[in-house]
């Protein structure tokens, strides 16, 4: 694979130092792409393609106070197929231009507060809260209509109670809390077996975490 990129972009530092902002502007030229995709039965990684990608990226981080940060991310892409290498029409599952690419949003977000409360001798407790979204995806290079992931929206948090002296650390932890069921991958031959295989993200997860630091 061939990839050249141009990108343009932006650090800052404001409100001393409180206030940091981030941005970029990207276009890439993607040549000899690797596809991998069933030609009968059989599962094979062809250089399939070409394309481009053009997208941007902001990142804002904010420290109101000592014991608040705010953190937020905004990323945008469009990655489309330019050409298609005429083999891949013989293909039992053929590419076409208008797919789209693996696991690839057109639109990506973060949301995330962290707030830290000093217990003197007792130690550092952390409250952690993020959210995330994530446009609609596709899990196989020919898009496959039952892999395809709708847009997905994702809740964690944590808390967390470390010692004075930062040798222990203590956490709760909660993955997915909204328990939502989304697919994270997956493979299908339809045309040879009408078979559709997918791999799912575990659900709404709870933990507790112990950590010793030497």
């Amino acid at each position: 694979e061939h990839l050249t990129t141009y990108e343009l972009g932006v650090k800052s530092d404001w409100l001393k130092q409180r206030l940091r902002i981030n941005a970029a502007l990207f276009h890439s030229d993607y040549e000899d792409i690797q596809i991998l995709i069933f030609n009968g039965i059989a599962p094979e990684t062809r250089n399939a393609a070409r394309g481009k990608i053009t997208g941007g990226e902001l990142e804002i981080s904010y420290r109101p106070s000592d014991k608040l940060q705010l953190h937020a991310s905004l990323g945008y892409l469009n990655a489309r197929y330019t050409e298609l290498d005429q083999s891949t029409g013989a293909l039992v599952n053929p590419l076409n231009k208008s797919d789209r690419f693996v696991n690839t949003p057109e639109w990506s977000g973060h949301l995330s507060v962290t707030y830290q409360i000093p217990l003197n001798a007792h130690g550092l407790l952390t409250l952690y809260g993020e959210y995330s979204y994530r446009s609609e995806i596709a899990n196989d290079a020919i898009n496959t209509e039952e892999l395809m992931q709708d847009s997905l929206y994702l809740v964690n948090g944590r808390i967390a109670l470390q010692s004075e002296n930062k040798q222990w650390q203590i956490a709760l932890y909660g993955h997915n809390l909204t328990d939502e069921r989304y697919l994270i991958s997956g493979a299908a031959d339809k045309p040879t077996f009408g078979s559709v295989g997918a791999l799912f993200a575990p659900p709404r997860e709870w933990g507790l975490e112990i950590e010793r630091r030497f």
